[in-house]
């Protein structure tokens, strides 16, 4: 027996294990997919070799893959919805799991949610968006000028089509814009598809509809206020250069009347202030005339005050200051010397400092007085005197070009009724007369009425009436101050034999343009005739615009800056008021 003694420890060396690693990932479809049927699914296996590579749908094993590790993927059997996909390897008990991929399975066609233009509009704006809104995301390189058509008149027009960020909202734009009046269709073909490839399920009925010549569009709600009074009626009415309208409203109550003035914004009727009443009891404020700063589109007003007797008739002017209301002058009136002031008219000069012309009982003449931001002062003196005239009152006034006033003059001369413009030349009142009508003439009601006095672009007076056409006011005549003499501004116009409503009236715009708003006694529907560099056409009806405008009765109306249209007010056969924006659709 041999014995070996080991007189030192004894080391075994063992080889390293390196440990297994691998790693499976969904390489087709590279991202979020949408499928209908069959998606191929290609994976990539990195790392060694494992027992098996697995992929998983919604943490279940779907199928085991065998190199090249791919899978037709049959959808048709599965939930529609989201389903998430996962490629693992598997090494005995240890498993690399890849990242997720998102499949949506989608068998349901898209619904077209909504549209713009809806299918029918008869008034749509001519810059008005062509879009259409999905029940989901779209496939954007589906929507071509192929599958979605645009036609104008019938006739196939080139656009361009795009898909909101989400995919769900279609938008066409015309390559030429739209001209007024035309025809619009949109046509939707079933080669648009959602992402699945899904075809568009296509509305029955045609997406077509108008664009008008001139657009009706309703500037605000329907105004139906007042301040709890027992009584009240509209008495005047004007428009912003935004187009914001401004309804002024006498308000009786059991104590006293007052103004009450309203502004529409667009989305509601607010009150400015409280109502407009310089003295209580018996006297009652009348004849409002509403103007707007030309610097700040501020609101200044003028109104009548009196209680009939035409011993303390006063005259009161006020300014809207963001909050208030700032009267111009004293509680007892803009001139407590003229205590029997009737007749008002008033304008704004370049600075937006009132102008006001009146007329006095006592004396039967006019005075003219403007605002100095301190007080009022009197421009020249009775105009009686100046242009020879037994008897006088004004009409209108308006501010001219560099510090000239017009004013027009309803009075008497040798004992017959005359219509006369005057001009302040700094120091006095010059009469426009000329050599031929309209001024100088024998005027009076039974003639003609609603004479008014506006100023041209250019800078000259223009004289408008209304004459007497057999039993109605029905002829428009206009003339303007040029060369030392009144001439033809727009022929005269007669729009129908019909007796005309007593709303018939006319107005001017800064362009210079001439606007007549009329309708036949007892007719709902108003019609709008403009003269533009010396001739009329027929504007619009209210018979071509959507309801309910057609069966609202016209009251009254003034130009817009904003739309260089007119605005319109109107009566609902309810009794509510409604003001129409009426413009060209371009």
């Amino acid at each position: 027996m041999v014995a070996v003694l080991l007189s030192a420890p004894a080391c075994i060396e063992v080889p390293d294990i390196t440990p297994v690693q691998g790693e499976a990932r969904i390489r087709t479809p590279e991202g979020t997919a949408y499928t209908k049927g069959v998606l191929d699914i290609g994976l990539e296996v990195t790392g060694h070799r494992p027992d098996r590579v697995e992929l998983l749908r919604d943490g279940e094993v779907l199928a085991v893959l065998e190199s090249p590790y791919t899978y037709a993927w049959d959808t048709t059997g599965e939930t529609e919805g989201e389903h998430r996909l996962r490629a693992r390897v598997v090494f005995g008990e240890t498993v690399f799991s890849g990242e997720e991929r998102v499949v949506v399975v989608d068998r349901t066609a898209p619904q077209v949610v909504s549209r713009a233009p809806e299918p029918g509009a008869q008034d749509v704006w001519v810059k008005s968006p062509i879009q259409a809104v999905f029940s989901e995301p779209m496939k954007v390189d589906t929507m071509t000028s192929a599958s979605v058509r645009l036609t104008v008149g019938g006739v196939d027009v080139v656009r361009t089509v795009s898909l909101s960020g989400d995919g769900k909202t279609l938008t066409v734009v015309p390559g030429t814009p739209i001209s007024a009046p035309a025809s619009a269709a949109i046509a939707l073909t079933s080669a648009v598809t959602d992402l699945a490839g899904n075809a568009l399920d296509v509305p029955t009925g045609p997406w077509d509809w108008e664009h008008p010549k001139v657009l009706f569009e309703p500037a605000g709600p329907v105004f139906a206020k007042n301040s709890g009074s027992i009584g009240s009626f509209r008495s005047g009415f004007g428009s912003d250069k935004q187009g914001n309208s401004i309804i002024v409203q006498t308000e009786k109550f059991l104590a006293n009347t007052q103004l009450r003035v309203y502004s529409n914004t667009g989305s509601q009727w607010t009150e400015l202030g409280k109502g407009l009443e310089a003295r209580t009891g018996s006297f009652e404020p009348s004849k409002p005339i509403l103007r707007f700063d030309p610097l700040d589109d501020s609101p200044v007003i003028a109104w009548h005050e009196g209680e009939g007797s035409n011993e303390s008739e006063r005259i009161y002017v006020a300014r809207w200051m963001g909050n208030q209301w700032s009267y111009l002058g004293r509680s007892t009136g803009i001139l407590p010397s003229h205590p029997d002031s009737t007749y008002l008219v008033m304008d704004l000069d370049a600075t937006g400092k009132p102008l006001v012309a009146f007329y006095t009982d006592a004396e039967q003449t006019t005075y003219v007085y403007r605002w100095t931001s301190t007080t009022w002062e009197a421009v020249g003196g009775s105009i009686n005197l100046q242009l020879n005239m037994s008897a006088s009152s004004p009409f209108d006034i308006r501010a001219g070009p560099s510090q000239s006033l017009f004013l027009g003059i309803a009075g008497t001369k040798d004992g017959t009724p005359k219509l006369s413009v005057a001009q302040w030349d700094v120091s006095t009142w010059k009469p426009l007369r000329g050599t031929q009508p309209p001024v100088e003439v024998p005027f009076n009601a039974s003639f003609a009425r609603n004479p008014r006095l506006y100023v041209s672009p250019g800078g000259s007076p223009i004289l408008t009436w209304l004459e007497k056409v057999g039993n109605s006011y029905a002829k428009a005549v206009s003339y303007v101050w040029e060369s030392n003499e009144w001439k033809v501004y727009c022929p005269s116009l007669t729009p129908s034999a019909d007796d005309h409503s007593e709303q018939t009236r006319l107005e001017f715009d800064n362009s210079g343009t001439l606007w007549m708003v009329w309708a036949k006694w007892g007719d709902s529907i108003f019609h709008i005739e403009q003269c533009t560099s010396g001739s009329w056409s027929h504007f619009s009806s209210s018979s071509t615009a959507p309801h309910p405008i057609p069966t609202a009765t016209f009251s009254t109306f003034t130009p817009t800056q904003h739309t260089n249209g007119i605005q319109v007010v109107t009566t609902l056969p309810d009794g509510g008021t409604l003001v129409v924006d009426s413009y060209l659709n371009r």
